[in-house]
């Protein structure tokens, strides 16, 4: 499927970026069940924050706290303890995303992530634009004043492109510095003098990188259903 540029990529806190990388190479499939592979929530409606408040009573007490994400939508833990107590995803989603439905949508769609500006260093890649590349070969992007970027080999010039530039490859990507991507790099000046760098990957693809980033594989499947269709909405939602 070609790549399709969209003017917001999906944009991720480095901790989950990070994970989302190594994950979206190693995770096994068996981790996402094929029963919510295009599952989605129905789109339009945005997940709320869901806050529960205690009831007021003489002789007890409630804490209120959190953990390092943004505190709306999902809770991790709390998925958990449902599914353990014999939730299923459906029942679960339902309770953190209030007002919402299930859908579907094509596991053949390609979703767009933000992983850099500035410097841009990449190999494993085979084509750039309609230019051959070797697979082993470390090559360096950069922003031209003319709004072309050029690509460097060894600090020597390779070629220059007309923006937005895709490389691609027949295994995953490595971006400098941050890890190993399936799909395809987008390079595009950020308008800074540096470059924007954009992973397009299918949407399964990187629903298996976000769930192996936010629950263990080991978990209970319906807990792993439930956040890899709160995944997919928020990949196909954003922007």
């Amino acid at each position: 499927m070609p790549f399709k540029a969209v003017p917001r990529p999906i944009r991720h806190p480095p901790r989950l970026l990070a994970a989302v990388a190594a994950g979206a190479v190693t995770l096994a499939a068996a981790a996402v069940a094929p029963a919510v592979a295009g599952t989605m929530l129905r789109p339009g409606v945005r997940p709320s924050a869901h806050v529960a408040v205690a009831e007021p009573s003489a002789s007890g007490f409630y804490i209120r706290g959190g953990g390092d994400g943004h505190g709306i939508g999902m809770s991790q833990y709390g998925t958990l303890g449902y599914a353990e107590h014999g939730w299923g995803y459906r029942r679960i989603l339902a309770h953190y995303y209030e007002g919402t439905a299930i859908g579907s949508v094509s596991t053949s769609r390609i979703v767009t992530v933000l992983l850099a500006d500035g410097a841009a260093s990449f190999s494993g890649a085979t084509k750039a634009g309609d230019h051959t590349l070797k697979s082993g070969t470390s090559y360096t992007v950069r922003a031209l004043a003319s709004g072309r970027l050029e690509l460097l080999a060894s600090a020597k010039k390779v070629a220059d492109f007309s923006a937005p530039l895709t490389v691609s490859g027949s295994g995953p990507l490595t971006l400098a510095g941050l890890g190993e991507y399936r799909g395809s790099f987008v390079f595009r000046p950020d308008g800074a003098g540096g470059v924007e760098t954009v992973n397009a990957v299918d949407i399964e693809d990187y629903v298996r990188g976000v769930v192996s980033a936010e629950m263990p594989a080991s978990w209970p499947a319906q807990a792993l259903d439930a956040q890899a269709v709160a995944a997919r909405t928020y990949a196909l939602t954003s922007g």
